[in-house]
């Protein structure tokens, strides 16, 4: 059987949550697994020897734990993990996300029996209610099987995020690994190039359990999401089936998600351009109810003020 490295990076994270990933790594019932925690700390060199003994006990058995000066970022961190181990095989887990225990056997069983580049999964979406109480939601990216670099540009990103897939370390190697100055799209990014000769395989199953909190993930920040999807039109768009269909459905999640931050003046600027590359129905009918929602989240909203306080 042959060896998976799995590589947990970390950045400030309370130790409780880092330890429940280590423990799901420890609980899988493939047996031939190297783990590395890689921790992207900048003002600690290493975690304390306590912090060090927790893991370990976890874990089960020594725990390849690296750092390095200075804060360098997630990208940077799962690089630095892939050239400090060595198994043929390469998974990434989120500090933050955990797997369930038949996750790297079916994942290899798969991707030995398909030949192919990776094996991703479905998830558990675990969210939070108001008083903080976690709930879950199965949660599918596609419903294909076989997932090809053309379905990365139709679909989206269908392989998900970086704990989900596990992949063949020559392919993740020769693609170049994650582009380090990125913040988001990153794992978007490496799928594409891994995929440009390759293919990719989907079980149908839950096999991970992948933590959102609304507002406290990177994916929310607005300059890091400017950031990569204006890196992916400038290095992929020329990639896709249909180039200017794909360059406005980049713009109209812009758009929507500087609605859904309140960012009105860039909402105006992204549903402009959206149009502008994509001036389909579909597109006309999307614009008219983004303009519709501008509308009554400012105009609308200001003349009710005005009225209200008039009546006074």
């Amino acid at each position: 059987m042959k060896e998976v490295s799995v590589i947990i990076t970390t950045y400030e994270r309370p130790v409780k949550t880092l330890c429940r990933a280590v423990a799901s790594v420890a609980s899988q019932s493939y047996p031939f697994i190297d783990l590395a925690v890689v921790d992207d700390n900048p003002e600690n060199d290493k975690l304390s020897d306590d912090t060090i003994r927790l893991l370990n006990d976890t874990y089960g058995k020594k725990i390849n734990y690296l750092s390095y000066k200075g804060n360098k970022g997630a990208c940077y961190a799962r690089n630095h993990g892939a050239k400090h181990t060595i198994g043929e095989y390469i998974a990434f887990l989120d500090d933050d996300d955990e797997w369930l225990p038949d996750k790297i056997s079916e994942q290899v069983a798969t991707i030995e029996s398909k030949n192919c580049a990776m094996v991703t999964c479905d998830s558990y979406l675990v969210q939070f209610d108001d008083d903080g109480n976690p709930f879950e939601e199965y949660s599918s990216y596609t419903d294909n099987i076989t997932i090809s670099r053309d379905d990365l540009f139709t679909q989206g990103n269908v392989i998900g995020g970086a704990s989900f897939p596990l992949m063949r370390r020559d392919c993740f190697t020769r693609a170049g690994g994650f582009t380090e100055e990125l913040k988001a799209c990153q794992d978007w990014d490496l799928w594409i190039r891994m995929l440009a000769a390759e293919t990719a395989v989907r079980i149908p199953k839950a096999l991970t359990k992948y933590y959102w909190t609304p507002g406290a993930n990177i994916s929310m920040n607005w300059d890091n999401k400017i950031m990569g999807v204006s890196y992916m039109i400038k290095t992929h768009s020329d990639l896709a089936p249909d180039k200017k269909k794909w360059i406005g459905s980049q713009y109209r999640f812009l758009a929507d998600l500087a609605l859904t931050l309140e960012r009105y003046g860039d909402a105006i600027n992204f549903i402009s351009k959206e149009f502008t590359f994509d001036p389909s129905v579909n597109t006309l009918r999307k614009v008219s109810s983004q303009i519709t929602y501008l509308f009554k989240k400012t105009v609308w909203y200001k003349f009710k003020t005005y009225a209200k306080k008039s009546s006074h």
